[in-house]
């Protein structure tokens, strides 16, 4: 495992560069400063031929390989189902469990898929959204 930290926007090519040639894959947190810059590091990972993985799903429109990250719409709409049970009465706060974000799906940009010559796992393919947008 190596990590590396990036201070400012400018050092991400070199940072990411750097990454490239010393890991087989890269996997990008979930962070401001890089999502902005999504398309540059996909860019660099996929001139270097490693697959990027991301921690939020708009990164693989965006080039990244793949992501498994929140599924905003399903939280919303749990959040709206347990407003209503508040709402009505059928709960009170304090009986509430405390829950966790589930999401099984997992985006795969499929033109990186392609330029990168790999392929799904079968045990994954019933879990996959592919994503056909363009790579830089």
């Amino acid at each position: 495992t190596l990590e590396l930290g990036i201070a400012e926007e400018s050092d991400i090519p070199t940072i990411v560069g750097l990454a490239c040639r010393k890991a087989d894959l890269l996997l990008c947190p979930t962070d401001n400063m890089l999502a902005s810059a999504m398309d540059v590091v996909a860019s660099i990972a996929l001139h270097n031929q490693k697959p990027l993985f991301a921690c939020h799903n708009q990164a693989v429109s965006q080039g990244a390989l793949a992501a498994r990250g929140v599924d905003y719409k399903k939280c919303g709409q749990r959040a709206g189902e347990i407003a209503y049970t508040l709402l009505s009465k059928e709960t009170q706060t304090a009986e509430l469990p405390i829950e966790q974000a589930e999401t099984n799906t997992v985006y795969i940009n499929q033109n990186t898929l392609e330029l990168l010559g790999l392929g799904i796992p079968e045990t994954l393919q019933s879990h996959v959204i592919l994503v056909n947008e363009r790579t830089t």
